[in-house]
């Protein structure tokens, strides 16, 4: 719907564009409504099936290999007379894994933090009521990702701290008992032959006192 003089047709000028190939989809719609002074524009377009790639980050052992995304936008863009906001929702999703043997050191373990994510959102808001004073916010779940993966790797850290130190606790009781063990044996072996002399001794004391008694008779 496309006019020179909207005022007279009664109708905002409007926009449609769609497209697609075997992986993107695009598609476009706009409203530029200039029938009053206060004039009013909005724009709103989605991209999806977009490759990372298009943000043009080099790999590295720290970040998420984001360039082996899938990503998608929704985006919008509003004008009032001297005022506009411009938001947009940019999805990354099916993150491959990057190799890790080539990362050393404590950065390895950060390296492993970020390789656990495979999708994240990023939020943007762009918005001003002049032309001087704009207000930027980002916002991402990202943040809230890598927390819970650092405190997923830690806890199995902890875990596994925790396994060994009752892996050698459980070796040192066990060679204590066999120590334990080995001594009460050789204990009772010594008590054994005391015993043993002792019996000897009586058997002795015995026979000595049955030889008397047959000689008094």
């Amino acid at each position: 719907n496309i006019s020179s003089s909207p005022s007279l047709v009664g109708a905002p000028i409007t926009l449609e564009l769609k497209g697609n190939n075997a992986t993107q989809k695009l598609a476009v719609n706009g409203l530029f409504d200039h029938r009053t002074k206060d004039s009013k524009d909005n724009i709103k377009v989605e991209m999806t099936g977009l490759s990372g790639t298009i943000l043009n980050i080099e790999p590295n052992d720290i970040l998420p290999l984001v360039d082996t995304a899938k990503v998608n936008v929704a985006g919008t863009f509003d004008l009032n007379n001297a005022g506009f906001l411009c938001s947009a929702d940019i999805s990354f999703r099916d993150i491959k894994e990057k190799a890790l043997n080539s990362v050393e050191g404590n950065l390895k373990y950060l390296a492993q933090i970020t390789n656990s994510i495979k999708s994240f959102d990023v939020n943007l808001t762009a918005q001003t009521q002049d032309s001087e004073n704009l207000d930027v916010k980002i916002k991402s779940d990202i943040d809230k990702k890598l927390y819970d993966a650092m405190s997923k790797m830690f806890s199995a850290k902890v875990n596994e701290a925790k396994d060994k130190i009752r892996q050698k606790v459980n070796e040192l009781a066990q060679a204590k008992v066999k120590e334990i063990e080995k001594s009460l044996q050789g204990q009772k072996d010594e008590v054994l032959k005391q015993i043993n002399e002792k019996i000897g001794v009586v058997n002795g004391i015995e026979n000595i006192i049955t030889d008397a008694l047959k000689k008094q008779k």
